[in-house]
């Protein structure tokens, strides 16, 4: 299996364990004199198989993202990076929306508010964040599509 089915198996066990426990507390009482709609020790029985399923994929899919190598480091390292450059990008995003504005002034008496940065300045750097996010993440999906999955017990 590669890593990429893994990773879409993954979350459709996510789904699937998440539907069986609404399922779950829908029939966890019901009316005297009547019956539930599902029995509730099947439900439960359903949802341990899926999370027995779930935390095996998790064991393999960590192992594998840990182990793998790319010409720029293993899939964990690459996923850090990436995130960090997410947070990077999304605090550059948000001191050029506010340094975009323009100057304000309630009234004409009072003191301008000026940018102490200037946003075009800042925009080539946060589309190069951004640029390196999408190849990183590219190199993340071609690694996970051409990876076996590495079993573990």
């Amino acid at each position: 299996m590669k890593l990429a089915e893994a990773l879409r198996e993954r979350a459709d066990l996510t789904n699937r364990i998440n539907e069986l426990r609404t399922r779950l507390t829908n029939n966890a009482t019901m009316q005297e004199g009547e019956e539930p709609a599902e029995k509730v020790k099947d439900l439960l029985k359903e949802l341990d198989t899926a999370i027995d399923r779930l935390e095996h994929l998790i064991r393999c899919i960590n192992l594998t993202n840990s182990t793998v190598q790319t010409e720029k480091g293993s899939i964990t390292a690459l996923m850090a990076h990436r995130d960090a450059e997410r947070i990077r990008l999304n605090a550059y995003k948000e001191l050029i929306n506010n340094c975009s504005d323009l100057v304000s002034r309630a009234r004409y008496s009072e003191i301008r508010i000026l940018p102490t940065v200037k946003a075009r300045e800042l925009q080539p750097i946060a589309d190069s964040i951004a640029k390196d996010i999408r190849e990183t993440d590219v190199l993340i999906q071609q690694t996970n599509w051409n990876t076996e999955l590495i079993e573990s017990d």
